[in-house]
């Protein structure tokens, strides 16, 4: 039996290596025939020493690479250029993820019909393919989450990772625009399939508006009732046994489709419920912290978990500069800063110290302490993702690829790099890689050196691609097809 329902409540918060030894100078005067023995000696002696410290460089590479293998998001070395291996058209992303070895997503076909795929990462071929909705008027309509894998108990076989989705089989028009009717779901099935087989584990009826979200090996399930008040609730993967459940105190407000909708997000184990207003709950369902926008709020901003599982909350302008509260949930401390929250695509944990921040302009990145909010640096910088690789800030810039030190600020390196798409890098901790258009050759895949920023290689693309990074292996994504690039 589930916990009770419970009502959403307030929050208010307080807020080196050693050097090869170098021959000594002959003394003045010196006999020859001991200039002669000496030689010899010592250059097997520098031999010997830049083997040893050869070795270490690599032993210390190496390590460095293996400790990267571990970071979500971190490519495999690259040997060299890359060229496509295969295509699957037709396919809806579910995330970058793979489920018992395979890459898992939704086909939407022509005639309605919605298939839950598997593919050989290898070969790009089904594994296996399970029927969600068979043909009809309906297309599109599917909303998937990959939990992930449970741990099996002591001397218990594990449980299959699942793949859930809500697949809608009928829909109405609620409202018309100047770009043409909107639709909501009228009837929609929560459907769980296993993802080593393709078996269908269960298939029910759900509420129409419902959404699923995962949550570590959970799922966390909402939909807006009748009343218009949004329900949640946190279950077992297979939506089955409920560990507890919220309702909002009242209706949440139509948005601009006239229509009842909130956007669930999971980071930094913390929930952000995204409805008009915004509540943060922790992984047990407790209320942390709310957040309402004002009237000089900034079209499109929303509170972000930052690295640390710190909180970005959008706060008033002062002097037309756009502000941001750092929060750290749960303890009372804040710091107000110039400036939103910085798009950090991947990190590999390092200036964990740090909050990075980009100025209302979009110039310029700052970087604040964590704990006090002091500013340690800022360097004139574009908007854009970031990675964060060895301390390094890495992020393609008004024409320009760069290097930061994030412990200064200071450039380390820049490489021209015009017209880079606005999409990911990607890495595997010895390159850079982004796509660009380049003059005579249109648009290509790039790769840069890490240490030095230098081009190493190219190759042409045929279409605009997204970098996805999936278990270390690299593909492009373009929006109707996914392609695996090696």
């Amino acid at each position: 039996m589930g916990a009770r329902r419970r009502a959403m409540q307030d929050v208010i918060l307080d807020d080196a290596r050693a050097p090869v030894p170098s021959p000594p100078p002959a003394a003045r005067g010196a006999r020859p025939s001991l200039v002669r023995r000496w030689w010899p000696a010592a250059a097997g002696l520098a031999v010997v020493v830049v083997s040893v410290g050869a070795l270490s460089a690599g032993r210390s590479e190496a390590a460095r690479l293996s400790a990267l293998e571990a970071v979500p998001g971190i490519l495999a070395p690259l040997d060299g250029p890359v060229s496509e291996r295969w295509r699957a058209a037709d396919l809806l992303w579910l995330g970058p993820t793979e489920v018992a070895g395979r890459l898992v997503g939704a086909e939407s076909h022509l005639d309605g019909s919605v298939d839950v795929v598997a593919l050989d990462p290898r070969t790009g071929r089904r594994a296996w393919r399970t029927r969600a909705r068979g043909p009809g008027s309906v297309s599109g309509w599917i909303r998937c989450a990959l939990p992930a894998a449970p741990r099996p108990a002591a001397n218990t076989p594990a449980a299959p990772q699942v793949i859930v989705c809500v697949v809608t089989d009928a829909v109405i028009i609620t409202a018309e625009s100047t770009s043409g009717y909107i639709y909501s779901a009228s009837r929609s099935r929560l459907v769980v399939v296993d993802g080593t087989t393709g078996a269908k584990v269960s298939d029910a009826i759900t509420a129409a508006s419902t959404s699923v979200t995962a949550f570590s090996t959970d799922l966390l399930i909402s939909d807006v009732g009748a009343d218009g008040r949004l329900h949640l609730a946190r279950t077992d993967a297979r939506g089955r046994s409920t560990r507890w459940s919220v309702t909002s105190p009242g209706p949440i407000p139509l948005n601009d489709s006239r229509q009842r909708a909130a956007a669930i997000s999971v980071a930094g184990g913390l929930i952000v419920v995204d409805a008009g207003s915004t509540w943060v709950l922790s992984g047990g369902g407790a209320l942390i912290e709310t957040w309402a926008p004002g009237a000089d709020t900034p079209i499109g901003a929303r509170v972000e978990v930052l690295r640390g599982g710190l909180l970005g909350k959008p706060a008033a302008s002062v002097d037309g500069v756009s502000m941001t509260d750092v929060v750290a949930p749960g303890s009372g401390r804040s710091f107000e800063a110039a400036g939103a929250p910085a798009e950090v695509a991947l990190t590999d944990g390092s200036l964990a110290d740090l909050v990075l921040l980009q100025s209302a302009e979009g110039r310029r990145l700052l970087a604040y302490g964590k704990d006090q909010g002091e500013l340690r640096w800022t360097t004139p910088s574009d908007a854009g993702a970031l990675v964060i690789v060895d301390g390094r800030v890495i992020r393609a810039a008004a024409g320009e690829l760069e290097s930061i030190d994030g412990r200064t600020g200071e450039r380390v390196w820049t490489t021209p790099a015009a017209r880079v798409r606005r999409g990911p890098l990607a890495t595997d901790g010895r390159l850079v890689l982004l796509t660009r258009q380049d003059l005579g050759h249109g648009l290509v895949l790039a790769a840069y050196g890490l240490d030095d920023g230098r081009s190493r290689w190219q190759v042409d693309i045929d279409e605009n691609l997204d970098l996805v990074t999936v278990a270390g292996r690299l593909y492009g994504w373009s929006g109707h097809a996914l392609v695996a690039l090696r």
